[in-house]
């Protein structure tokens, strides 16, 4: 059994359905890259001067300087667009893999199972030959054969097959088999959909998505895996609207036909499209631009991609020579890699169960699982920023223009001394910018003793502080996932230690108070957890609280979303604001402290009244 099964692997097969695998996957990211672009998203996700998250193992990956991010995006584009015509692939599908697995690979905040789908695939795109059918290489010459082994293409069917079927497992648990949160988004859309419908549709999702792949790769039950994966993916599309990932994703999936169907079809059609008037003029048109490329890049490459009659081929080649038995057959340096690639996307989405407690509480083992959309998580967070040697501690909002107090960078001694408070401290950072308070803040600065230098240590710690700036959905993704909670109090303890005297490092305790599914508000994350002290382990976070709420009734759920959620966005907003109000932090006074640094906190802070 196992030699037939290695010698179908081996197998000549055509190379068509491959090409269309890498036509796909270049159309995808050729329309993120040109979308990124053309809606000017480019400083939002790579040049912002606020806080960098990082892959815990891949902190190696940087942002690039200045406008390099721009042309990052264009590399991708124009990499994307010599991929899916086949023009040189080997090195553009490798340049393509390498800017797309950075994309990836920058900034956990956006992590998506479509883009994870899409840095996987440029890696197969960039490993196997998938420039046989429908490539520019064809044309010129540089690609003569137009078959490939038979693993090639069963691996793109494997990995897809584990995308189907892991996308099932992690909805096999009591949350989503109960309808939760369909029932939450259903009920937020107004949608005429009821309780028992809901449960109907998640049982039905689970049970297609754990035998939708097992049906593709059986050629009896293919036509109606096809039907199935088109109404799933048409389901997706149209609700969760994420983008191209549910198109892609369709359209890959057809690698589990026939190798040749692409050819097949385009040779039943062909005569028949090719009588069309407008296509006749296209390709016309084509040819006239082919042959001005042809000469602009006659330096480069001088085989014409258009204009001639004949195949090309390199000088000095020679017609291809079938192939041996022993050259077909799969190398064993290619045998060992297919069974780590194997491996490594089945242990990736099984190591959630390694890890004690509900995972989709405690957030361990959720990136490269294929989770989905298949729970909701939102919550309430309180920081406190902790300075033992000088006895204060401090509310933290993240959201605020001032996560932090500028009061960190002087001693109290020099507050007192020269009468300095948050308040004023703020107004000489931000009169930089205004005319009319400069004036006002110079008779402050001079009143205040500040020299030149003590004004730009003071623009320094400003801008510091600025980068721990939240935005809503940097906020609701720390309150998502509490690995990055961690990394965001381990950051903000090392700005405040780089600019306190003596470089003292504080305390950065946070409770996270949270509600899965539905849920009531529970602890997540215990008061006085002091993550700043905690570092990245691949073990189990000992520092989050387990999940002992009850999911409530259907009924209760419905009842709680109209009356609570409608506000609520679920296709963008994962997870509910903090209550807390958005304001410069001031501290707290610190158990302990003597009464005359008590007379002094009383002057420094008053008491602000509550009304606006």
């Amino acid at each position: 059994m196992w030699a037939n099964f290695s010698d179908k692997l081996s197998r000549e097969v055509d190379g068509a359905s491959l090409a269309v695998v890498r036509m796909v996957t270049a159309a995808a990211l050729f329309v993120l890259a040109v979308g990124v672009l053309v809606t000017g998203r480019v400083p939002e996700l790579f040049m912002s001067l606020g806080l960098h998250f990082q892959y815990p193992l891949a902190t190696f990956v940087k942002p690039l300087p200045g406008n390099l991010p721009y042309a990052h995006m264009v590399i991708i584009a124009l990499t994307a667009a010599a991929v899916f015509v086949g023009w040189r692939t080997r090195l553009c599908s490798m340049l393509l893999c390498a800017a797309t697995l950075y994309w990836f690979l920058l900034d956990p905040l956006y992590y998506d199972d479509g883009y994870y789908l899409l840095a996987l695939m440029s890696i197969l795109v960039a490993w196997l030959p998938v420039n046989r059918w429908m490539s520019a290489d064809r044309q010129l010459g540089r690609e003569t054969r137009t078959t490939v082994q038979g693993w090639q293409p069963w691996l793109v069917q494997m990995q897809l097959l584990f995308v189907y079927f892991f996308s099932g497992l992690s909805k096999l648990n009591g949350d989503w088999l109960s309808g939760a949160p369909l029932v939450e988004r259903f009920a937020l859309a107004d949608a005429p959909v009821g309780a028992q419908a809901a449960v109907g549709i998640a049982w039905g999702v689970m049970l297609l998505q754990l035998s939708l792949g097992f049906l593709l790769l059986w050629r009896r039950s293919r036509s109606v895996g096809l039907v199935l994966m088109t109404v799933l993916h048409f389901a997706d599309w149209m609700w969760l609207r994420i983008g191209v990932a549910p198109v892609m994703m369709w359209a890959l999936s057809f690698v589990f036909c026939s190798p040749d169907w692409p050819r097949r079809i385009v040779v039943r059609l062909a005569p028949t499209v090719s009588q069309w008037p407008f296509l006749q003029s296209g390709w016309k048109a084509t040819r006239r631009i082919g042959g001005t490329v042809d000469a602009a890049f006659a330096w480069f490459d001088d085989s014409p991609v258009f204009k001639k009659t004949t195949t090309a081929r390199r000088s000095g080649s020679q017609t291809p020579q079938p192939k041996t038995r022993s050259e077909t057959m799969m190398g064993e340096a290619t045998k060992y890699c297919v069974v780590a690639w194997l491996l490594l996307q089945i242990i990736l989405p099984l190591r959630h169960f390694a890890y004690p407690g509900d995972s989709r509480w405690t957030d361990e083992g959720r990136l490269f699982a294929w989770w989905g959309e298949t729970y909701d998580k939102q919550g309430d967070l309180s920081m406190t920023l902790i300075l033992p040697d000088r006895q204060l501690m401090w509310t933290i909002n993240p959201r605020s223009e001032f996560p932090v107090p500028l009061d960190i960078m002087f001693s109290q001694a020099e507050l007192e001394s020269r009468g300095l408070a948050g308040g004023m401290l703020q107004d000489i950072v931000l009169a930089n910018d205004d005319e009319v308070m400069r004036d006002l803040v110079q008779v402050r600065i001079e009143s205040a003793g500040l020299s030149p230098e003590d004004v730009r240590r003071l623009d320094d710690a400003s801008f510091d502080i600025a980068r721990l700036q939240l935005s809503d959905f940097e906020h609701a993704q720390i309150m998502h996932h509490p690995e990055l909670l961690r990394q965001y109090c381990v950051v903000v303890a090392d700005t405040v230690a780089k600019i306190s005297p003596g470089n003292t490092r504080p305390v950065v305790e946070a409770e996270l108070m949270a509600s899965l599914n539905g849920r009531a508000l529970s602890i997540c994350i215990p008061e006085e957890s002091q993550l700043s002290e905690e570092s990245f382990t691949l073990g189990p976070f000992d520092w989050i609280a387990p999940l002992n709420t009850p999911l409530p009734a259907v009924e209760q759920r419905i009842a709680l979303v109209r009356t609570q959620g409608s506000d609520i966005d679920p296709d963008t907003v994962e997870s509910a604001p903090s209550s807390e109000k958005t304001k410069t932090a001031e501290p707290v006074l610190a158990p302990g402290i003597s009464e005359a640094d008590e007379e002094w906190f009383q002057a420094a802070y008053p008491a602000h009244s509550d009304e606006e």
